[in-house]
């Protein structure tokens, strides 16, 4: 992969910082074009945020929130976890601006950059923690580039990394 030009798009962002733009993904027109049924609407919020100063070919990343009472049989990597966040980066050579209007599933890379399961009270606690890592990472504390996955463990933990990675020099907490 090359490093990218980055896409248009007309839609004004919810969240902004040095170089750094997010949108909260219309979920519900999502859901309806699809017919998800309620049943399955495992997601309940994501972010795309284009920070192309994290990383020098991709500049975009979806982050989301999935309740886990919703998947059949989930593992659950946290006892009792109720939620959780996951953050890959978007395949460049796709444009964005449909993921954001839910008019389409996003283009992922793979693997996944960072999953943290979280126990919370409800969906709006949990989906303020995610809004909370969108504003920590357009304030530019908090990196969504997996080059600085120390402080997403840091934050969010490490239940869903995993046991043979958890002690590589990139993962240990110092």
């Amino acid at each position: 992969m090359t490093p990218q030009e980055i896409d248009p798009i007309s839609l004004v962002p919810q969240m902004t910082g040095r170089n750094i733009r997010a949108w909260r993904q219309d979920l519900a027109t999502g859901y309806t074009s699809y017919d998800v049924p309620e049943d399955c609407r495992d997601v309940i919020a994501c972010w795309v945020i284009e920070a192309p100063d994290a990383h020098p070919v991709w500049h975009s990343y979806s982050l989301a929130m999935m309740r886990l009472d919703l998947i059949l049989n989930p593992i659950r990597y946290l006892r009792g976890a109720t939620h959780e966040m996951q953050l890959q980066a978007l395949d460049p050579r796709f444009p964005r601006e449909p993921m954001i209007r839910g008019a389409e599933q996003g283009a992922f890379l793979s693997p996944m950059n960072f999953a943290a399961q979280l126990i919370k009270p409800s969906h709006e606690a949990a989906i303020a923690v995610l809004d909370d890592a969108v504003a920590r990472i357009c304030a530019g504390t908090l990196s969504p580039d997996t080059d600085d996955i120390r402080q997403w463990l840091t934050l969010y933990g490490d239940n869903c990394v995993a046991l043979e990675s958890r002690d590589s020099p990139s993962m240990v907490l110092n």
